[in-house]
């Protein structure tokens, strides 16, 4: 065993003598062809690079043209909703008279969220005339609820809402709404 473990070293002493012999008698062709293969590996990783590079501005392109697709949607569908809403507005008693509210064509809370969210949307719509109506809007509709919710049992009591307070209400959504048309 002691003679095996001697030879081993020999023979990857003798190998690797022969490898640095070898890459000394040809250093020229060894450089020549690394320098071939960095530039090979070079060009790969321009190419590479250059696909990811248009990959990139196509990317972004279509992110924009998504963005802008979706703001022009936002400008089709915030002018409708406007519209009903400020056609239903128009609806109501002004002054308050006798309020049925049967018949009474009413804005659901989705509506008034759509409104916020659209508003945001879509550049240069009026955000404080879409709060002031959706606040007023709001309040109208609780009133109306409740008028519906009384109407059932044993009648509405007009002294509950004021006038003034109700016109109040009526006059600033139709306004607000109004300035969201402009």
């Amino acid at each position: 065993m002691g003679g095996r473990s001697l030879k081993f070293p020999r023979a990857l002493h003798y190998t690797r003598m022969c490898l640095i012999q070898w890459l000394n008698q040809n250093a020229g062709a060894v450089t020549a062809f690394a320098t071939l293969v960095l530039a090979g590996l070079t060009a790969w990783y321009v190419i590479l690079t250059r696909e990811i590079a248009i990959a990139s501005r196509d990317t972004v392109r279509l992110a924009t043209e998504a963005q802008e697709a979706e703001r022009r949607q936002s400008v089709r569908s915030l002018t409708p909703l406007v519209r009903r809403l400020s056609e239903m507005a128009a609806a109501l008693p002004v002054p308050l008279g006798v309020l049925t509210v049967q018949g009474l064509p009413l804005w659901t809370d989705d509506d008034l969220s759509d409104l916020e969210a659209l508003a945001r949307m879509v550049e240069g719509a009026d955000l404080q005339a879409a709060s002031v109506a959706v606040k007023h809007l709001r309040f109208i509709a609780e009133r109306i609820e409740e008028i519906k919710r009384d109407e059932a049992g044993s009648g509405w009591n007009a002294n509950k809402l004021l006038p003034p307070v109700w016109a109040q209400h009526v006059t600033d959504a139709r306004n607000a709404l109004a300035a969201l048309l402009k």
